[in-house]
């Protein structure tokens, strides 16, 4: 998953680009991801894409109650109904130059609860 922060709309882009979701039978559509922005003064705005489907899904978050000037940091927890989730973050996201959009990836993919069909690839 992705992250792109538009400084001047003060909005958070979460988006699954480069996403895969593990293969288990019957759950197309049945993921959910929450979304956690939180600035490091203890504030947090709050999204989430439901369904999940793969690539092509994405929200946007209203940031503008955050205060970013010590940077942001993403984190998403997808989670399925069948008892398995994956957390993924980003940390300490800085803000360029005016007019430029911080952007990058989640990682250190924290998988749980993983059901024994499952792939184990999820998200590169």
């Amino acid at each position: 998953m992705t992250y792109a922060w538009d400084m001047t709309l003060k909005t958070v882009t979460v988006d699954t680009e480069n996403m895969t979701l593990p293969d288990v039978d019957g759950m197309a559509g049945k993921f959910t991801a929450n979304i956690q922005v939180h600035d490091n003064y203890g504030n947090t705005a709050y999204g989430h894409i439901n369904p999940l489907v793969g690539v092509g899904s994405g929200t946007t978050v209203d940031v503008s109650g955050l205060e970013p000037n010590k940077g942001l940091n993403v984190t998403t927890t997808i989670v399925a109904n069948i008892g398995w989730s994956a957390t993924g973050s980003a940390f300490d996201i800085v803000g360029g130059a005016t007019g430029a959009v911080p952007v990058g990836n989640l990682q250190d993919w924290n998988i749980a609860d993983e059901p024994a069909n499952a792939d184990d690839s999820l998200i590169s």
